[in-house]
């Protein structure tokens, strides 16, 4: 068992962004720290008591760094991220398109990305920012407004001097 320095664990507890990993803290802290039991500990936390148990062996081996997630295998990707940024990299100062984007990267690295994902990694980027555009649909002259005005009022006249109800 690993000596547990009630300081460390709250320094690494405030200072820590993913609540997933404040959650291990807090499950050390109290079963090594407040002395609870696992089986309280897991219940308070909502969690099995198997999850507490795992994640103290793990700390217990390899202490706060332990906690955090471990690299998951996955699809290795299409086209490396280097030759993604190099690509881009080059091409951003002309200003350039999505597609043309799309079409430079299937050129160089022989593989067609997706244009929803070229979208995305610029916008990471901070390239192409999504902002709402002002759309006006059927906007009239003022010609047409004056005309429409005129013969409203010619209308209105017109239906004040009859004998209609309202």
């Amino acid at each position: 068992m690993r000596e547990t320095n009630k300081d460390d664990l709250k320094q690494a507890y405030k200072s820590e962004k993913d609540p997933w990993i404040k959650i291990r803290i807090l499950a050390v802290h109290m079963v090594r720290v407040r002395k609870k039991g696992i089986d309280e500990t897991a219940a308070d936390l909502m969690q099995s008591e198997r999850w507490v148990h795992s994640w103290l062996r793990r700390y217990d081996v390899g202490g706060l760094d332990s906690l955090r997630d471990l690299p998951r295998p996955g699809r290795p990707r299409a086209v490396p991220q280097e030759t993604i940024d190099r690509i881009i990299d080059e091409m951003i100062p002309s200003g350039c398109a999505p597609a043309a984007l799309q079409g430079r990267i299937h050129r160089e690295a022989g593989r067609k990305l997706h244009i929803t994902y070229i979208r995305k990694t610029m916008r990471n980027r901070g390239l192409s920012p999504k902002r709402p555009q002002k759309v006006r649909i059927n906007r009239a002259d003022r010609k047409a407004v004056r005309n429409w005005q005129y013969r409203v009022s010619r209308l209105i006249s017109c239906l004040e001097g009859s004998d209609l109800p309202w």
